[in-house]
């Protein structure tokens, strides 16, 4: 076993956070095998179409291509294209259904954008920082709009295109002003909200159309709206007891911070609770999951620090990234039948034993010892226990993931194994360790 000492902190933990990146920067796990097709590199993903995951040339007029060597272009991977200043008008073809993170952002000589009816989703700052990008085109039809996916650009800072406080392209919501406040209505006509439209925003009311199609995932994230109402002939959306659902009651979007109410059970029929939807709500002391629930979103109930105790169904089977942080949450119990997640003294792990998924930040004791067997510890696992003062980690440790340890203010060791070759971003920022400026060389 490996300590992390006084004057090796440095060194220790920049080679472990470059092995986590250039280990952790694999193919995604619906990919294989990286080629190149003469500017462009891309991968193959599951269903033989291809992902561009790099550009090498230098083009003003960029045209991407609907195949390379024989392969559909179906998505544009993350930061494939990023910082290419020579773009200066870009086509896009029909065969391309995703964009992802970053994927054209800070092309500062983009001028015009069209995005073809085929595409589906444009992820979270695909075109940030194009700031000469004054004319987007987007489809009619419902599209998944990551965060501020447009931000920066030449449309985004026109003040001429923003409507009370509203920024719209076609019929797209992607973005709203942070000052807004009071009784915010969208417009008819509206298909699609993108991701952070309403982040951190406080409003007395907000009224969806019935024609909105797509919420897109942490729309409302940290959003504090004291009423939500949706048309009475909405064909996808609706409200019950103040809280937002789709249509068919299986998906719960928004529980509003707002709500005072100690307990709640969620609906029988709801099987998705999705990003962020109870976020920020403290009065809750209780909440029921129902039996058929099978997905508990990013940061689903993060923050709800009125929450003691959480029991996971026996049917859940995907738990987002910090979707159980909780101030006061002491236990996770899964309840009899669960496939997938198992609990050992109130913290969660997978069934195998080797993923250990959240130690509850309201945990009080002092130290703990983390399983043999144990290989790798999620994003955010024990992020914000104040308890904790040591922690043993096992032999058989080989991953710790984004932010895993972050605002461990009590942690004062880091007994790393040798065995360990990933650590994420964050991984034990704010710990006691690291903000001990003794453990610090240079």
């Amino acid at each position: 076993m490996k300590t992390i000492g006084k004057k090796s902190v440095a060194w220790v933990l920049g080679i472990l956070l470059a092995l986590s990146c250039c280990l952790g920067a694999g193919l995604p796990p619906d990919t294989v095998n990286a080629e190149t097709s003469g500017d462009f590199s891309y991968e193959l993903l599951a269903d033989d179409t291809a992902i561009i995951t790099g550009y090498t040339g230098s083009a003003a007029q960029l045209e991407i291509p609907a195949q390379l060597d024989g392969h559909p272009v179906a998505a544009i991977g993350e930061s494939a294209f990023a910082d290419k200043q020579s773009i200066q008008t870009l086509s896009l073809p029909d065969t391309l259904v995703r964009i992802d993170y970053q994927a054209f952002s800070g092309c500062r000589s983009l001028t015009t954008l069209t995005i073809p009816e085929s595409v589906r989703e444009i992820n979270g700052y695909a075109f940030q920082g194009c700031i000469n990008l004054g004319i987007i085109t987007l489809p009619d039809t419902p599209l998944a709009i990551g965060e501020y996916a447009f931000l920066g650009t030449a449309y985004h800072n026109n003040q001429e295109n923003w409507q009370d406080g509203l920024l719209y392209i076609g019929n797209h919501l992607v973005d709203s002003d942070f000052a807004l406040s009071g009784d915010v209505v969208i417009r008819e006509g509206t298909v699609s909200m993108a991701g952070y439209s309403f982040h951190y925003h406080f409003l007395s009311s907000l009224s969806l159309p019935a024609s909105l199609q797509v919420i897109t995932d942490g729309a409302f994230w940290y959003a504090e709206i004291d009423t939500i109402a949706v048309a009475a002939d909405s064909p996808y959306f609706k409200v019950q007891d103040g809280v937002l659902f789709t249509q068919d009651g299986r998906e719960l979007l928004y529980y509003p911070p707002s709500k005072t109410d100690s307990s709640y059970t969620v609906p029988a029929e709801v099987e998705i609770i999705r990003y962020g939807a109870f976020t920020g709500n403290e009065s809750l002391t209780s909440l029921t999951l129902p039996e058929g629930l099978v997905e508990l979103g990013d940061y689903a109930l993060d923050g709800c620090n009125g929450l003691t105790s959480l029991t996971l169904p026996a049917n859940l089977r995907r738990l987002g990234n910090y979707a159980v942080e909780g101030d006061s949450l002491t236990a996770i119990t899964v309840a009899q039948g669960n496939e997938v997640f198992v609990s050992q003294n109130g913290v969660l792990f997978s069934a195998d034993g080797t993923q250990l998924l959240h130690y509850p930040n309201g945990k009080a004791d002092s130290s703990y010892t983390i399983p043999q067997g144990v290989a790798s510890i999620a994003n955010g696992a024990f992020n914000r226990n104040p308890y904790l003062t040591a922690v043993s980690f096992p032999d058989s440790l080989e991953s710790v993931g984004d932010s895993a340890f972050y605002g461990c203010t009590g942690l004062q060791t880091i007994p790393l194994p040798d065995k360990v070759l990933k650590i994420g971003n964050a991984a034990f920022g704010n710990t006691g360790y690291a903000n001990n400026q003794d453990n610090w060389d240079n």
